[in-house]
């Protein structure tokens, strides 16, 4: 008498291998899904540590915050002040202050192997970073903007309060 349930059956093997093979599919897309956010929080953090560089530069040049030296800067294209290597009084060391800060996001330097902390956008733009003058009570607004690189760009700003 021939047994009729004898062996691994080609529909169980086919399922087996379905469900293995939609395991493997979804393990991957977890995968990219959390390389992509692991990029997105390190531009974050990235520009966060931007906003904290200049806010430590104003602390150390309160006399230069108290002048105005600091009110509406923007980063961008800025040349180093000639006072970097002899000492600079309070309005160049904000000067100082913004080449050195603006060399996080711009090729200030002229380097060939400048890498900026934030992306630059499919155009060409780099990321940006602005203190806004004080309002009544003294707090500045620091801002960095970047575009956000995922399927579509999307532009991010990062604020934060600030008082001397």
């Amino acid at each position: 008498m021939l047994s009729k349930n004898s062996g691994i059956g080609l529909i169980e093997v086919v399922v087996a291998l379905l469900v293995l093979a939609i395991g493997f599919l979804l393990s991957g897309n977890m995968q990219l899904k959390g390389l992509r956010e692991h990029r997105l929080s390190s531009q974050y953090s990235q520009a966060v540590m931007i906003a904290d560089d200049i806010m430590d530069r104003m602390l150390n040049n309160r006399e230069g915050v108290e002048a105005g030296f600091y009110d509406g800067i923007r980063t961008g294209a800025v040349t180093r002040p000639g006072c970097a290597d002899t000492g600079c009084d309070a309005s160049e060391l904000a000067q100082l202050d913004l080449f050195e800060w603006s060399s996080h996001l711009v090729n200030v330097s002229g380097r060939n192997d400048f890498i900026p902390a934030l992306p630059v956008s499919e155009n060409g733009t780099s990321a940006t970073a602005s203190v806004s003058n004080p309002d009544v009570d003294g707090v500045y607004t620091i801002s960095v903007d970047w575009t956000r690189q995922d399927d579509n760009e999307v532009n991010e700003t990062l604020s934060v309060k600030f008082t001397q």
